[in-house]
């Protein structure tokens, strides 16, 4: 742990991708909608952009127009790094359009998210994160904010809303993930075991990572199972009251 902690103490729910003409397999995340990929950009990138490079002597700016998924990364990342969360998300976007089964897209896209205060959408892309690869540590969250304060100013943001909203369950799942990201490893544990309960265990990547974490599952409600109800004949005495009283 890199002293982080600021002392404030599936897929059920989290929305369909939504990439027009992408499949990317992950249509149960359920209520919570999208994390913004139905919002009008294509897979075409005409448009250059004014991208600022924060890591040159000068404020070096250049004209950038990416065309491949790693070019949208790295042009993201410029613009994350840059302060312009909304161009990093836009970029993130697109990445995952050109690659969708690459974590790192979404991994840009719940920093951007979360950087952004759209906790409901960088739920889903940390699902996302979860079931394509491994939850970033540290050193790899840093490499985008380069700024520790800065991070310790959204986190804070998150644990607010956790704090007024406890029942929203895309606040307690987004904040373990971001405590695992840290390495605040029972802080972590502790809010996918809430998040769990409030979802009834119906979250099979939250599940793996709370198991992950130590956490033990047999403490976890089981899912609920969903029994179709079976369709009346037409003959039973229940139908022929229903078209009696129709």
């Amino acid at each position: 742990m890199v002293g982080l902690a600021t002392g404030l103490g599936g897929y059920n729910g989290f929305g369909g991708i939504g990439i027009p003409g992408v499949g990317l397999g992950y249509g149960g995340y359920g209520a919570y909608g999208p994390y913004g990929y139905n919002s009008g950009y294509s897979n075409t990138y005409s448009s250059p952009y004014i991208v600022q490079n924060p890591t040159s002597t000068q404020a070096e700016t250049y004209v950038s127009t990416p065309t491949t998924s790693d070019e949208f990364l790295e042009a993201g990342k410029a613009s994350f790094l840059a302060g312009d969360y909304a161009n990093a998300q836009r970029h993130a976007q697109h990445a995952v359009v050109e690659s969708p089964q690459n974590a790192k897209a979404h991994e840009l896209m719940l920093l951007s998210m979360f950087a952004q205060g759209e906790f409901q959408g960088a739920a889903s892309a940390a699902h996302a994160v979860a079931d394509l690869g491994q939850v970033p540590d540290w050193t790899t969250v840093y490499g985008y904010y380069k700024d520790r304060d800065k991070y310790v100013q959204h986190l804070t943001k998150l644990q607010q809303f956790v704090k007024e909203h406890p029942d929203m369950p895309e606040g307690r799942f987004l904040l373990g993930f971001n405590y695992q990201m840290i390495g605040e490893k029972d802080k972590a544990e502790k809010q996918f075991a809430q998040y769990l309960k409030e979802v009834r265990g119906d979250d099979p990547i939250a599940v793996k990572l709370f198991s992950g974490l130590g956490g033990d599952v047999s403490t976890l409600p089981m899912p609920e199972t969903h029994v179709p109800v079976k369709a009346l004949d037409d003959t039973s005495p229940a139908a022929t009251e229903d078209r009696a009283n129709y």
